[in-house]
């Protein structure tokens, strides 16, 4: 049974308000920096020496490291308070861009970016349960889509301003803007943020955290391998594929699994989920292949190449919350068509 950590104070709508608008900001500054470095991308391989497979993980890396700790999150927020976890992750965020500012080789710069993929990680959830426990009752759905919006909205901004500071500097500048916009939320919720939700005793399986982080990673590289060795991509894919199994398998025997992977069993449930992982690969593949392909085949500026992938970007934004109010008003059935079309 959960306990909590202290005592809450009661706020007042202001202090409210306040505190909900600093966990916007810091979602939409982690959201900006999940493809910051994807127009920077042509000029890593050129200082660097590397191939595209190699720079890619600069973005997959990101991925993967941001969707394990949204996966633990359960446990953290258990665990620690909401300040302690807002500070940490804004503390790996500076820390990640600071190394990426004056990384001297790619072995630098990639364990830098995955450093902020742990703080993505943890705001993204974070600010969500933020909003579940401080938001309105009747104005809920409000809130979860300003949230929505900030996490959508982040992306499409990415682009264009790390192209900017890319084209007018140079890639290590692209770290700038998430840089002043960590320290500002630090700076911010040191006076606005205050703990929220209650502390439980749970406990974190390791071994289920190493097999889900050894699984995609191993699915990831395999979705790689494929252009290039076939036979590696198969057998790499064969391994994730055992080692994600062995990962819901030991789910369905402890008592406080690390993801609860019994809804996979609703006919209704993995079919959606596995449109969602087709279309977020899409998205996020072309996201990288077109700034490379703009920037190494056409020859354009960082700059342009982000003003040119911006419309989609937005739209996929602007799309989102629309598809929101659709599912509520007409289910899910009109969405499906449309967006695979």
């Amino acid at each position: 049974m959960g306990s909590k950590s202290q005592q809450q104070v009661q706020a007042t709508p202001s202090a409210t308000s306040a505190f909900l608008v600093v966990m916007y900001i810091a979602a939409f500054v982690a959201a900006f920096n999940e493809n910051i470095i994807n127009v920077a991308l042509h000029d890593i391989m050129a200082a660097f020496s590397v191939s595209a497979t190699t720079a890619q993980w600069l973005v997959s890396g990101y991925m993967i490291v941001t969707s394990i700790f949204t996966a633990i999150m359960a446990f953290l927020s258990g665990r620690f308070s909401t300040r302690k976890l807002l500070f940490f992750a804004c503390g790996c965020m500076v820390a990640g861009e600071v190394l990426c500012l004056v990384a001297p080789s790619f072995t630098v710069l990639l364990p830098s970016r995955i450093l902020q993929a742990a703080g993505s990680g943890i705001l993204f959830p974070l600010m969500m349960n933020v909003v579940l426990s401080c938001a309105p009752r009747e104005k809920l759905g409000l809130y979860l889509s300003l949230g929505g919006a900030c996490i959508t909205l982040g992306p499409a901004f990415g682009p264009v301003i790390s192209g900017l500071m890319c084209t007018l500097f140079c890639w290590r500048a692209v770290f700038v803007v998430p840089l002043v916009g960590g320290v500002v939320v630090a700076a911010a919720a040191a006076k606005l943020v205050r703990n929220v939700g209650e502390r439980s005793n749970t406990t974190l399986d390791i071994l289920s955290v190493v097999l889900l982080a050894a699984g995609i990673t191993a699915f990831v590289y395999s979705v790689g391998e494929f252009s290039t060795n076939v036979m590696a991509g198969i057998a790499t894919l064969f391994a994730a594929v055992v080692v994600l199994g062995l990962f819901a398998v030991r789910q369905l025997k402890l008592k406080h699994p690390v993801l609860n992977v019994r809804p996979m069993a609703s006919v209704r449930f993995w079919p959606a989920c596995l449109l969602v992982v087709v279309s977020m690969m899409t998205t996020f593949s072309m996201s990288v292949l077109l700034p490379l392909y703009f920037e190494g085949a056409y020859g354009m500026t960082a700059l342009v190449a982000g003003l040119l992938i911006l419309p989609a970007i937005a739209c996929n934004a602007v799309t989102s919350i629309v598809g929101g109010r659709v599912m509520d008003a007409r289910g899910a059935w009109p969405l499906l068509p449309v967006g695979f079309a």
